[in-house]
């Protein structure tokens, strides 16, 4: 295993391993923090893309979990301000972090003063959804299909650019990734979020971007103000079945979704992990999440805590590999 990959400590695994099947009832009182406030910190803005449902499950762990539950917005640096925000919170259950895969699996590999270590000061809670990435473009490139965008592009080289939400996300990686496989010289411009880009993507002066497919993207393609070319996926999805996915279009190596979940600060006691755990999984079990999730082409993914665990060592492993052969080295 290479030295940059982490393991999973032994306490940790022992304590996932001890948490009681999550379809258990919860013992004791339904206010698991008693008259204590909880609060979820994340890393999006509010009014963002996963706002809504940070909200909701907020709204559902009130009076359950939590006497309140509220939300803290801490957006910026690819979401590594929220997450330093929760490693310094106590481990009594009240924070809790929602945060997507990428700096927990991708982040330590590529930048050397992280002020966090995603195993040692996190506990896993649950994964709650994923969601598929792709190819995009907008009125700035002109074109119905990827064989078209990339005949567009080798016309001049000065359209080989392409944005992503951030630096180091993993649609960047996407995008690294396409240009190796394509073998185009692709620029990548990393914007501050997927608002900021859209924006651009939409007015004409960046031409494409890869990005998550969903909530947004899935209506501005239906109503062609964006158009998505190929889904990194091995099928074809249910609200876009007109797209195509690399696979099929020659690129089977392109096949990225993204989790999102919630941790807790390492010092959470399992007894209330296990119990956090059965709640958010009976919200989002709940039809306004399911309806939510539904419209956004985001995939249900519950999960053990030690199969979160799991998920995290494996995908640090793989992104240790995927970062060494794009040869990416952040500035910082």
């Amino acid at each position: 295993m290479n030295s940059n990959e982490h393991t999973l400590p032994r306490r940790t695994l022992l304590a996932a391993a001890a948490l009681l099947p999550l379809g258990a009832p919860v013992a004791g009182s339904a206010q698991t923090l008693g008259d204590k406030s909880g609060r979820i910190i994340s890393g999006f803005p509010a009014g963002g893309g996963m706002d809504p449902l940070v909200r909701m499950l907020a709204d559902k762990l009130r009076g359950k979990y939590a006497k309140a539950m509220i939300v803290e917005n801490r957006a910026g640096a690819g979401g590594r301000i929220a997450i330093e925000a929760a490693r310094t919170s106590p481990g009594d259950g009240a924070t809790l972090l929602f945060t997507p895969e990428s700096p927990m699996v991708i982040f330590p590999h590529i930048y050397k003063k992280l002020a966090y270590d995603p195993v040692k000061d996190f506990m896993p809670v649950t994964t709650i959804f994923s969601i598929k990435m792709g190819l995009v473009v907008g009125p700035g490139a002109p074109v119905k299909t990827l064989a078209e965008y990339l005949a567009w592009v080798k016309q001049d080289p000065k359209r080989a650019v392409y944005g992503s939400p951030g630096a180091g996300t993993m649609p960047h990686f996407l995008g690294a990734m396409f240009a190796r496989a394509t073998e185009v010289p692709f620029t990548h411009i990393a914007y501050r979020g997927g608002a900021p880009m859209a924006l651009e993507l939409m007015g004409g002066q960046l031409p494409a971007a890869f990005q998550p497919i969903g909530f947004d993207s899935v209506d501005r393609h239906k109503n062609g103000r964006l158009r998505v070319l190929a889904i990194a996926e091995n099928a074809r999805t249910k609200q876009l079945p007109e797209v195509p996915t690399f696979a099929e279009l020659g690129y089977k190596t392109l096949l990225f979704n993204e989790w999102f979940g919630l941790f807790v600060p390492a010092a959470t006691p399992p007894d209330t992990v296990r119990s956090l755990a059965a709640q958010v999984h009976a919200a989002m079990r709940e039809p306004d999440i399911q309806a939510w999730l539904e419209n956004g082409q985001a995939d249900m993914l519950l999960s053990t805590p030690e199969e979160m665990a799991s998920r995290v060592r494996g995908g640090s492993a793989e992104w240790s590999r995927i970062v060494r052969e794009t040869g990416y080295s952040p500035e910082e």
